[in-house]
């Protein structure tokens, strides 16, 4: 392994969600910026800021190679479009900090994240449609999300002590 750049703002460590990429760029986060640099020739390309808060996770959209999502201690989820530079986006928290991210492999715009509480939301930044709460009873605090590849609507939920729970986002509340 040789390394072939030295980036001139570091990743933050807290958190492990902070580093993404597509086919062409990778991107990683500070406290407060996104940086965005080409697979191409390993510069800067663009940094992106807008949270008031430390960053705790960056995900790539699988379908659209210049759609972003960040989410923050500030509460917020803001999607990003690398073509305008611009937040497209923002998800306001009124209840709970976001902590981590996942894209619907099966459906382009919709977006998964997860608060401190166990609780997965799910939104859908294209229709703009009322977000969706999904209530996890977990045993501790929620640390990752990950959507199944083959199953549309599933979704396993990790938390901090081991646990994994199988969550179907398509069935209804009070269904069994």
């Amino acid at each position: 392994m040789q390394q072939i750049a030295l980036l001139p703002s570091g990743s933050q460590q807290w958190t492990s969600n902070v580093l993404a990429s597509s086919r062409q760029r990778f991107a990683y986060c500070s406290s407060l910026a996104v940086y965005v640099y080409s697979f191409d020739d390993f510069e800067l390309k663009q940094i992106l800021s807008g949270h008031e808060k430390t960053i705790h996770a960056l995900a790539w959209s699988p379908h659209e190679p210049n759609i972003i999502a960040t989410c923050s201690s500030d509460t917020k989820i803001s999607i990003w479009d690398l073509n305008t530079e611009s937040e497209i986006y923002l998800c306001q928290l009124s209840d709970g900090t976001p902590q981590s991210l996942a894209w619907s492999p099966f459906e382009k715009s919709v977006l998964a994240f997860h608060d401190e509480r166990g609780i997965v939301h799910l939104t859908n930044y294209d229709s703009r449609a009322e977000e969706r709460a999904i209530t996890v009873k977990t045993t501790g605090n929620a640390t990752h999300i990950r959507w199944s590849p083959s199953t549309p609507g599933l979704m396993a939920v990790a938390t901090e002590d081991g646990t994994v729970n199988i969550v179907n986002t398509t069935r209804p509340r009070n269904a069994p």
